[in-house]
This record gives structure tokens, C-alpha cells and sequence, in this order.
């Protein structure tokens, strides 16, 4: 996948999630837990890429994040903020920062690509839950 390719279905990941999810139960447990792990991973992106970038998260951006979730809308609302936030973190570099590199965990390394590269595949999984979901109430997360 070309880095082009790779910021658009980055970018329509959460507009094609909020699609699917209008016509969910609010309280559909599948779907909360799903948006939760979504939370988690951008987090993890976003944390990467500070990281990488050798820059500080702001302690006001912590707090926010640290409330849990009232609602399902809550949740999607606070996973399309950070997707949003991240999307913007990348394109506003240039194509430089797809080279840099960062530790993913104690020992393991990798650039930017290769971290939202894996994030896209990991959406087409996320989607296909919900989509399954939505049509048959049947949990496959």
C-alpha cells in the first residue's frame, strides 16, 4: 500500500464507522467493547508518534482521555478525535515522517508506515465486526 492510499483509508475509517453505528442500540455491549479497543489503538498511535516525533503529550489531552465513556456516541465521538488528531499529526509533516522510527514495546521497533499500515488492516476488521453486527446482532469481535 502507497502512503497516499494508506492517509485515505485512515481518514474514511471513522466516517464509515459512524455510518454503521447510527442505526446500533446505544447500549450494544459488543459495539462498546469494540469502541473501546478502537480507543486503545489510537491511543497506542498516538503515544507511538510523540514518541517517534521526541515530542510530550500535554497532561490536558491525559485527563480528557482517561473519563470513561458514557455512551456508545461518547466513545465514537473521543475514537474520531483521535484518529482525527493523529491523521492530522502525519499529514501535516510531510512525507518524511513516514521514516521515522519508534519502539512499539520494550524491544520491538517500527516506523510510522508500518504502525498505520497495520492500523488500516485492523479497520477493515473493526468495520466488518460492525457491519456484521448491525445486520445480524451476532457479536464477532
Amino acid at each position: 500500500m502507497e502512503w497516499e492510499d494508506l492517509l485515505v483509508r485512515l481518514e474514511l475509517m471513522p466516517k464509515a464507522l459512524r455510518v454503521l453505528i447510527e442505526d446500533i442500540d446505544d447500549n450494544a455491549a459488543p459495539v462498546g467493547l469494540l469502541l473501546r479497543d478502537l480507543i486503545a489503538r489510537e491511543k497506542f498511535v498516538r503515544n507511538f508518534m510523540e514518541r517517534a516525533a521526541a515530542m510530550e503529550m500535554s497532561p490536558s489531552e491525559q485527563d480528557v482521555e482517561a473519563q470513561p465513556a458514557r455512551r456508545q456516541r461518547d466513545a465514537l465521538d473521543r475514537f474520531v478525535r483521535l484518529r482525527t488528531r493523529n491523521f492530522a499529526m502525519v499529514q501535516r509533516r510531510g512525507i518524511d515522517v513516514w521514516q521515522w522510527e519508534g519502539r512499539t514495546d520494550g524491544e520491538h521497533r517500527a516506523t510510522i508506515f508500518q504502525v498505520l499500515t497495520l492500523l488500516a488492516r485492523e479497520d477493515v476488521s473493526a468495520l466488518a465486526a460492525v457491519r456484521s453486527f448491525a445486520t445480524t446482532g451476532v457479536s464477532v469481535c
